[in-house]
C-alpha cells in the first residue's frame, strides 16, 4: 500500500530576544522544531547534541503557567533530540524548548487528539481504565516508572508500608511471590497488591526496547509463577489495579517477554483496571499480553475486568526450543479468559500465527468484549477465536488472512458489523454452539465458505444458546442499541481509519483521507476515460490466472468504459467509466472460482453474473476465492 504522508505541525526558524542580567535584550537564532499532536500526547523534534542538558516546558495555549517535562521524555537521537509527552487532555498546546546552549525556541498550538474510549472497557465505567483518567491526565497519587533496557533489573518501586522491589520483571512478576509449595517463589514480596490496598495508580513508561527482565516465569516450569509446558518470561501481574504500561514514543518496544493481568480469589476485589498502549511487541516466547481470571463451577468466581489494549503494534513470537510444538511463534498475540469489559482497539498485526483467543477451553467464560478499529495484516488465525462470550466486532479492517478469521464455537456469540476483509481465506468458521451475527461488512476476494448469519436490519435477533444471546439489541447490558460508540456506518472508510491509526505512533502523522486504500494497486487505475461502448469477452478460463487470483469465463459489457484503460493483471480487470454507465458481466459458476464486479473501494455490484447500472468511477472485476497463504514475516 502507498501512503500520502502528512506531518502534523510545522517546521519553522525563529528568533527571540533573551533577557540578560542587565534587562537588555539579546537576539539568538532559535533552533528549528519539529513537533505535532497524537492521541493525549504531543511530540517535538529539534536539533541538539545534548539532549539530557535541554529543557521542555508545555502548557494549554489558553494557560499562562508552563509545566516542566520529566526529564527522561528527552531523548537523543543522534544529532537530534526528541521529546513524547503524554497525559495530556485534548486541545491546543504551547511548547517552549531550551535548549543546551540556552537558546529559548516554541511552538504554538500544537492539537492534540483524544483516545477512541468506546466499548466495553469504558461501558458504564468512569473511573478510567489503567493509571488515566477519561479526560486523558495521570490518576491523583500514580507512581510513573521510566524503563529502559539498561535500568531494567534497577528500576524499583515503593509501597506505603516501606516495601521496595527492585528490577521490573520482580515489580510485576507477582504470581511466584507465594513461596516454594508452587516452585521457586520471586522476590517482590506482593509488591503489586500492596500498591492496589494503597490506592496507588502504577504507570510503567517503555523507552526503547526492553528487552526480557529478570524475574519472570520460567521456561516449562512452575517455578516464579510459570507452568509446565509454557516457554516463560512472562510477567503475571497477580492482584494489581489500576495498572498502565505504555511506550512513548515511536519506538518502544517489549521485545522477547510478556504481560499477564491476573485476578485472584483471595483478593477478587483487585486484579482490575489495566491498560496497555504504543507498544509494540515481539519475539515474545509465551503471550504478548494476557488476561484472565478465575471461575469455579460453572461460574466465574473472580472476574479481571475493565482490560483496554490499544494503539499496539504485535509481530510474531518466537522460541527456539518451544514447550508444545504449537508455540514456536509465542502461544498468542493478545488473548483474554474468564473475565468481562475488556477492548481490543486500534491495533496492528502481521505475520502473527495466533492473534486473539478468547476463552481457554469449552467451559471458560468471558462476557462484554469489544474488538474495534484493528488490523490484521498476513495473519494465520483467531481474529478472533470466541468460546463462552458475547463479543461486538466492529470497523476492522481483515488482510491476507491465510486460515480463518472469526471463530465462534461453544455459544459464542458474535456481533460483526461494518468491518471490511479483503482476501481473506475464510472470513468466518462457525463451530458447534456459535453463532456470528454480521450486518454490512465488505467481504473482498474471499472464499464463498463464510459461515456469518447476515441480517438485513441490525435491531434483527438470530438464534442462539449464548448466556447473552442478542446482547447488541438490549439496551441493558449494551451500548449499542443507544449508539454510545464511534461507529463507522462505512467498511471502505473504516479501512482507512484502521490503516492510519492501528498500531503504535507513526514517524510520519498520517490521517485516513491521506490513505491510499483501494482494493487494486494504484499501478493498475486507468488514467483516462473515453466515451466508447465496450464488449470484451474472456473465454480463457486462466485468462487473469497468478499464483493467488483466478478469474473464470468472464464476459464484460460496458457502456460509456475506458477500452484503453482496462487492464488484466494481478489485480483482475480494472477499467473507469467517466458517467454513469450500464455493466454486464457473465461468469461461469461451474467452478469454484466465480468473477465478482466491484468498486475500487470494495463495494459489490454483480456476482458471478448480472446487469446493473454504476456510477462514475473505478471497477475491477476480481475472483471471489482468493487464498493468501502462510506469508514469511520479515523484520
Amino acid at each position: 500500500m502507498k501512503l500520502r504522508t502528512r506531518i502534523l505541525g510545522c517546521v519553522m526558524a525563529l528568533t527571540l530576544g533573551l533577557t540578560s542580567a542587565l534587562g537588555s535584550y539579546v537576539v539568538a537564532d532559535a533552533a528549528t522544531i519539529t513537533s505535532g499532536g497524537w492521541f493525549e500526547s504531543l511530540y517535538a523534534t529539534w536539533q541538539e547534541t545534548n539532549a539530557s542538558a535541554s529543557k521542555v516546558e508545555y502548557k494549554l495555549s489558553t494557560q499562562s503557567a508552563y509545566t516542566t517535562a520529566d526529564p527522561e521524555l528527552i531523548r537523543q537521537y543522534g544529532g537530534t533530540a526528541r521529546v513524547d509527552i503524554p497525559g495530556l487532555k485534548p486541545g491546543k498546546y504551547d511548547l517552549r524548548i531550551t535548549d543546551s546552549n540556552g537558546v529559548v525556541s516554541t511552538k504554538t498550538n500544537v492539537s492534540v487528539k483524544e483516545y477512541d474510549r468506546s466499548g466495553y472497557a469504558h461501558f458504564n465505567y468512569t473511573s478510567g481504565v489503567g493509571a488515566y483518567t477519561d479526560d486523558g491526565t495521570l490518576k491523583p497519587g500514580t507512581k510513573v516508572l521510566y524503563v529502559t533496557d539498561a535500568n531494567k533489573d534497577s528500576v524499583s518501586v515503593s509501597s506505603s508500608d516501606g516495601t521496595t522491589v527492585t528490577g521490573i520483571g520482580n515489580i510485576l512478576n507477582t504470581v511466584g511471590a507465594e513461596g516454594a509449595s508452587k516452585g521457586l517463589a520471586n522476590t517482590n514480596n506482593n509488591i503489586l497488591r500492596k500498591l492496589a490496598v494503597d490506592g496507588t495508580p502504577l504507570d510503567i513508561r517503555i523507552i526503547g526496547t526492553v528487552t526480557a527482565p529478570a524475574g519472570l516465569t520460567a521456561y516449562d516450569s512452575v517455578d516464579y509463577g510459570g507452568s509446565t509446558g509454557d516457554n516463560g518470561n512472562m510477567a503475571r501481574m497477580k492482584d494489581a489495579m489500576n495498572v498502565t504500561i505504555e511506550g512513548i514514543g515511536t519506538d518502544a518496544k517489549i521485545e522477547g517477554w510478556g504481560v499477564h493481568f491476573i485476578c485472584g480469589t483471595a483478593f477478587k476485589q483487585y486484579g482490575k483496571s489495566f491498560e496497555v498502549r504504543n507498544l509494540t511487541f515481539e519475539k515474545y516466547p509465551e503471550d504478548a499480553v494476557g488476561a484472565e481470571g478465575q471461575q469455579a463451577s460453572g461460574a466465574i468466581t473472580a472476574p479481571v475486568e475493565r482490560v483496554w489494549i490499544h494503539n499496539n503494534s504485535f509481530y510474531p513470537g518466537y522460541c527456539a526450543k518451544p514447550a508444545e510444538s504449537d508455540k514456536a511463534e509465542g502461544d498468542g498475540s493478545c488473548d483474554f479468559k474468564r473475565g468481562q469489559y475488556m477492548t481490543l482497539a486500534h491495533n496492528y498485526f502481521e505475520g502473527c500465527h495466533k492473534t486473539n483467543l478468547i476463552g481457554s477451553a469449552d467451559a471458560s467464560l468471558q462476557f462484554h468484549i469489544t474488538w474495534h478499529g484493528n488490523w490484521w495484516k498476513d495473519c494465520a488465525a483467531r481474529g478472533p477465536l470466541v468460546r463462552q462470550s458475547n463479543i461486538h466486532i466492529y470497523n476492522n479492517y481483515y488482510q491476507g488472512t491465510s486460515d480463518y478469521a472469526m471463530n465462534p464455537r461453544a455459544n459464542a456469540f458474535i456481533f460483526a458489523e461494518y468491518n471490511f476483509m479483503e482476501e481473506v481465506k475464510n472470513p468466518c468458521q462457525v463451530k458447534s454452539g456459535g453463532v456470528a451475527k454480521a450486518y454490512k461488512n465488505y467481504l473482498v476476494s474471499v472464499q464463498q465458505k463464510q459461515e456469518f448469519t447476515n441480517v438485513a436490519d441490525k435491531s434483527e435477533t438470530v438464534s442462539s444458546s449464548s448466556t447473552y444471546a442478542n446482547f447488541d439489541t438490549n439496551s441493558s447490558i449494551s451500548y449499542i442499541p443507544g449508539g454510545n460508540y464511534n461507529l463507522i456506518e462505512d467498511p471502505y472508510l473504516a479501512k482507512q481509519n484502521c490503516m492510519a491509526y492501528a498500531g503504535v505512533m507513526k514517524e510520519a502523522q498520517v490521517e485516513p483521507d491521506d490513505i491510499y486504500a483501494y482494493i487494486v494497486d494504484s499501478s493498475n487505475l486507468p488514467s483516462s476515460s473515453v466515451d466508447l461502448p465496450v464488449d470484451i469477452t474472456f473465454s480463457n478460463a486462466n485468462v487473469a490466472k497468478n499464483s493467488k487470483s483466478v478469474i473464470q469465463n468472464v464476459v464484460v459489457n460496458a457502456t460509456k468504459a475506458d477500452t484503453s484503460g482496462m487492464t488484466i493483471k494481478d489485480d483482475g480487470i480494472v477499467f473507469k467509466v467517466d458517467e454513469t454507465a450500464t455493466v454486464t458481466l457473465t461468469g461461469d459458476n461451474s467452478t469454484k472460482y466465480f468473477p465478482i464486479l466491484y468498486s475500487v473501494e470494495g463495494k459489490r455490484y454483480i456476482e458471478t453474473s448480472g446487469t446493473t447500472a454504476v456510477p462514475a468511477g473505478m471497477y475491477v472485476v476480481k475472483t471471489d476465492t482468493y487464498d493468501p497463504g502462510k506469508a514469511d514475516y520479515k523484520e
